[in-house]
């Protein structure tokens, strides 16, 4: 569910100060922070306004786990604090309202570099028709393995005579009987 917010989440705030995400124990409002940490932080919640206001008008559609989810939603904060002060961490790990107070990182999954270097890519018009280019933006398929099974296999075909490896008969199941593939 963290990955969740990390993802949405973002990069929330600029300049020189750490972003972090916080789970309050309990629905409360932002004066379980006490006035010395609300002054050095800029702090709003994690939900955007108007997916409150969302679910507010869609409140009688949504079943009681989507309420649960969006009710859990609304105990996640996402606050700034000035690099390199410790204090105002430490102080907020310690308030017993708070649950949990973790790094709002960025994680990149997918690589950038998605065309093919293929000299003849230009002429390849069909990757194009089926949007190859908008897929490997997303994932390239590096470290897959593919294997492919068919079982029209022409053993006396020129080029494949002496190139195929064909297991020892071996009991897979433990029947008794030796299996011949």
């Amino acid at each position: 569910m963290l990955i969740f917010f990390l993802l949405l989440a973002g990069n929330v705030f600029a300049g020189n100060n750490a972003s972090y995400i916080i789970k309050i124990k309990e629905n409360k409002e932002k004066d379980i922070f006490g006035e010395r940490i609300l002054s050095q932080l800029k702090f709003r919640q994690f939900i955007p306004p108007d997916l409150i206001l969302a679910k507010e008008k869609n409140d009688k559609i949504l079943s009681d786990s989507q309420k649960n989810a969006f009710n859990e939603l609304t105990k996640y904060y996402i606050i700034e604090i000035p690099v390199n002060n410790d204090d105002i961490l430490n102080d907020l790990r310690k308030n017993k309202f708070i649950e949990s107070v973790e790094p709002n990182y960025v994680y990149r999954i997918e690589e950038t570099e998605s065309l093919p270097n293929d000299p003849q890519f230009k002429n390849q018009w069909t990757l194009k028709n089926i949007f190859a280019i908008d897929a490997w933006e997303k994932a390239t398929g590096k470290g897959i393995l593919i294997g492919i099974i068919d079982t029209g296999i022409d053993y006396y075909h020129p080029d494949l005579v002496n190139q195929l490896w064909i297991n020892t008969k071996e009991d897979l199941n433990k029947n008794g009987k030796f299996d011949p593939w």
